[in-house]
């Protein structure tokens, strides 16, 4: 019972990360320029462009803003990690150190897209009524989360479960 909860969340933690790619971490439309600014996992994306880092008027204020890729690369790192996780099946105390790390992963994947974001509102002046708004990925990084942190109440009690049989023998 416990490892298929253990199984089902780590696979939905999968198809969840892996959606990131298919989705904008969060949008913003700019109504003085009639243009949309949206957040992906490996690129800052302009009106459908990419945008140039380094050179024209909106490229000057976010030269700062470098490391989008690490968003994608994050996601990455957490979906090897993840499958990682799920091969070592055997070994219930590695399953639980890497279910911890991509636990954490998870948290600082969505801690940097709170960053990223609070940062372009800062350097993207608007007027009040225009808020950027969170996007699929970003719920589903969410979702991964929740997903991992049962997966490891599952190895918990998998794990209890072994040494209370081990106690009997």
């Amino acid at each position: 019972m416990f490892a298929r909860l253990r199984g089902l969340s780590l696979l939905g933690a999968f198809f969840c990360l892996l959606g990131t790619y298919f989705f904008p971490f969060w949008t913003k439309k700019i109504p003085n320029l009639e243009a949309e600014i949206y957040l992906g996992p490996l690129m800052l994306h302009w009106d459908g462009q990419l945008i140039d880092l380094v050179q024209g008027d909106i490229g000057v204020l976010l030269n700062n803003l470098y490391a989008f890729p690490y968003l994608g690369i994050g996601a990455g790192i957490g979906i090897f990690v993840l499958i990682w996780t799920s091969i070592s099946y055997t070994d219930l105390n590695r399953q639980m150190i890497l279910s911890k790390a991509l636990f954490l992963l998870i948290g600082l994947l969505i801690c940097l897209v709170f960053f990223f974001t609070h940062q372009i509102e800062k350097m993207i002046p608007t007027t009040g009524q225009v808020v950027g708004t969170f996007r699929e990925s970003t719920y589903l990084t969410i979702l991964a989360l929740i997903l991992v942190f049962f997966a490891r109440l599952g190895i918990k009690r998998d794990q209890r479960l072994v040494d209370s049989s081990s106690r009997l023998r």
